[in-house]
């Protein structure tokens, strides 16, 4: 520490360019250590036409679209949003057979708070819906933040 000596006899203790560099790189070298692995996510789209009013979306299905991390990886999604949907249609969403929510044709979207939606390897988004009057296609998309599993207390904290 640099020291200067004032008239009133006081003294005070000031950081040196060298001892303040150091101070802001520790800091930065924190904050690259807390944001290690997390990244943000952007969901495979999921697609398909309703047949009969009917449609079914998600790893299970014969289409076989994945909408889920890879192995190793923890997804916190935050944002599922359905284009396509007619008036007065609504669809399902589920992780695996687990019901998380439905989105319908106004607003379109859902939004979750942190760690309302988290997938782990292994799971997977599905979308269902049934009695659909829109005979166009439906998109499903969404956004979240993904990091590597052992990181996953990252999303909650």
């Amino acid at each position: 520490m640099a020291k200067a000596k004032l008239e009133l006899g006081v003294e005070l203790d000031l950081l040196n360019k060298d001892e303040l560099s150091d101070a802001l790189s520790k800091h930065d070298s924190w904050q690259r250590d807390a944001a290690f692995g997390v990244r943000h996510q952007d969901l495979p789209r999921m697609y398909g036409t309703p047949d009969g009013g009917d449609l079914a979306l998600g790893y299970d299905q014969p289409d076989g679209q994945w909408c889920g991390p890879r192995a190793g990886w923890f997804w916190a999604v935050h944002r599922i949003s359905v284009d396509g949907l007619a008036s007065g249609d609504e669809v399902k969403i589920y992780n695996q057979s687990k019901f998380i929510g439905w989105v319908s044709y106004q607003p379109g979207f859902i939004t979750f708070g942190k760690g309302v939606c988290s997938l782990k390897d292994g799971d997977y988004l599905r979308v269902v819906g049934t009695g659909l009057t829109t005979t166009g296609q439906i998109e499903v998309f969404g956004e979240g933040i993904s990091v590597p599993a052992p990181l996953q207390w990252k999303v909650f904290s």
